[in-house]
């Protein structure tokens, strides 16, 4: 039996020249059936193996006039029934991710580096931080997504592909406030264009960057799942359901609906669409992992922050009840209240300790008077949600006998004392730009704000001479050693510094697997990097 690339390509040197001199619907549809018929009958194994060669035929067939195409891409199809077959993932891949969890550390700290590549002025960065928002695939993400406000975290999302609603919006939460990501989502397109492309090639034309800000990036905060030496963009699309069950999922939500939902993983059976379970499973492979080494199941934490909503899909709609009227009685008086609102009430009062209802009352009138002034201090809901993801930060990184408010008095102190200190300095040192400065100028400089931007613009273009080097013997493993013989300095400080820029290090060391093994014997990265700088002996030591 021949190849099935030589096969396809049989099929449409016959296929083609009669759907050429045929205008009969019937007949078109006849030679487009014989041809998936017989492409069903090579007996190909899995479902996914069929995806391919239909691509190619239908590709072929828009050489044809208007009519004989659009009739010949009716039938030159798969079944839905084949479709959905193709779209869920393998039992034992699902299975093995299932049982094999990967982790998620410091969420909120990824959350906050996503959001910097949220304004970046590079294409790729934008994407990356877009794919983990979002939750979206790369190519919808590039051309075919819309997104639309819908609340302070969520969009109407439209566009999708691999699937028959492309053209319906649907609501998705966001990782960063809605109106960062349609500005996000609209500068990427002003950036770079992606028209040009063609669909199925947008992720290999494009993909490979995007990849390395997603390593860059993410990496120290994402495991990779199972099987994989390395993160890549689309396991971005496990790890945004995990964070948004941590941060959205309503109490009343079963997890996996949500995903389904929120990944708009639906199949139409007899007419009607309904979550696609099983393809759901498959991006549920992540878990976060808190500081202490145990598993941070938390759910829904966002949902009590200022304008924070739950998604339409999932509101309770609040049952009709008689109305009350307001009536005087000793005193008091009865208030009508919706039984969803008598219920969340009921449980408020139970966690206050309250005794009476009008004790609970009192409190939540005084605490929402301390809301206000702190929603007019910060300066709105937006910046209050940025101070509660500041106090979580504190909260993680506190001394063990130290409140968070005594965490954040003292850096405020600190900042306050820095700042006292800074306004004594001589006005020379101050007016001092040494990132202006020329790497010779940096060089005269006896200071270790100087040796500090030198060793950093030797991390950064040694990072810059790895990414455009063609060969991996070109590469230098990034570590002390090298970069003091590129530009000099005590070997001990260098590694201080370079203990600051770790885990990247690590990370971009990982991406071309380098050892240290592979500067051995070579003395020329001065040479490539600086070749007329020039190195007083005592900066060498």
């Amino acid at each position: 039996m021949c190849n099935l690339e030589t096969w396809v390509k049989a099929q449409l040197d016959v296929l083609l020249p009669a759907l050429a001199e045929c205008s009969d619907e019937a007949r078109i549809a006849q030679l487009c059936g014989d041809v998936m018929q017989a492409l069903r009958s090579r007996g190909l194994g899995s479902m996914l193996s069929f995806k391919r060669p239909v691509r190619e035929l239908r590709n072929a067939v828009k050489e044809l006039p208007g009519a004989q195409y659009e009739v010949a891409l009716r039938y030159l199809d798969l079944s839905e029934q084949e479709k959905i077959a193709i779209a869920q993932p393998s039992e034992a891949k699902r299975d093995e991710r299932l049982t094999n969890q990967s982790m998620i550390r410091r969420p909120d700290e990824l959350v906050a580096r996503m959001r910097e590549l949220l304004t970046s002025d590079e294409w790729y960065e934008v994407a990356a931080g877009l794919s983990l928002a979002t939750g979206r695939r790369l190519a919808e993400v590039l051309r075919f997504a819309v997104f639309r406000e819908k609340s302070l975290y969520s969009v109407l999302f439209g566009g999708q592909r691999k699937s028959k609603q492309a053209d319906v919006e649907y609501e998705i939460p966001t990782l960063a406030p809605a109106r960062e990501i349609v500005a996000a989502w609209q500068r990427l397109r002003l950036l770079r264009n992606f028209d040009d492309t063609a669909s199925d090639q947008l992720s290999s034309s494009f993909g490979e960057p995007v990849k390395t800000a997603v390593i860059v990036n993410f990496g120290r905060f994402i495991e990779a799942t199972e099987g994989h030496a390395a993160l890549y963009t689309h396991m971005l699309r496990a790890v945004y359901p995990r964070l948004c069950i941590r941060y959205f999922l309503p109490s009343h939500v079963n997890e996996v609906a949500f995903t389904s939902e929120i990944l708009g993983h639906v199949v139409n059976r007899d007419g009607e669409l309904v979550p696609n379970v099983s393809a759901s499973l498959y991006y549920m492979s992540y878990k976060v992992l808190g500081e202490d080494g145990v598993v941070d199941g938390r759910e829904g934490m966002w949902l009590g922050l200022p304008g924070v909503e739950i998604l339409e899909k999932f509101q309770i709609e609040k049952k009709e009840r008689k109305s009350m009227d307001a009536a005087i009685e000793g005193g008091r008086t009865k208030i009508g209240l919706d039984r969803a609102v008598k219920v969340d009430f009921d449980d408020a009062q139970k966690e206050m300790g309250a005794a009476t209802a009008n004790e609970a009352m009192q409190r939540l009138l005084a605490e929402h008077k301390v809301y206000q002034q702190l929603l007019s201090l910060v300066g709105g809901a937006d910046e209050l949600v940025a101070l509660y993801a500041i106090l979580v930060e504190t909260a993680e990184i506190k001394l063990a006998d130290e409140s968070v408010i005594d965490a954040l008095r003292a850096a405020v102190s600190d900042k306050r004392r820095f700042r006292a200190n800074y306004a004594q300095r001589s006005v020379s040192l101050a007016e001092r730009d040494y990132t202006s400065m020329s790497m010779d100028e940096l060089n005269k400089q006896r200071t270790p704000e100087a040796s500090q931007e030198k060793w950093r613009r030797a991390v950064n273009d040694l990072i810059a001479w790895n990414d455009k080097a063609t060969m991996s013997e070109l590469r230098f493993y990034i570590n002390a050693a090298v970069v003091k013989q590129a530009v000099g300095g005590r070997g001990t400080e260098i590694k201080k510094y370079l203990e600051t820029r770790q885990e990247e290090i690590d990370t971009l060391n990982q991406l071309y697997k380098l050892k240290p093994s592979i500067n051995y014997g070579r003395n020329n990265v001065r040479e490539r990097l600086y070749p007329d700088l020039v190195v007083e002996p005592d900066e060498e030591e």
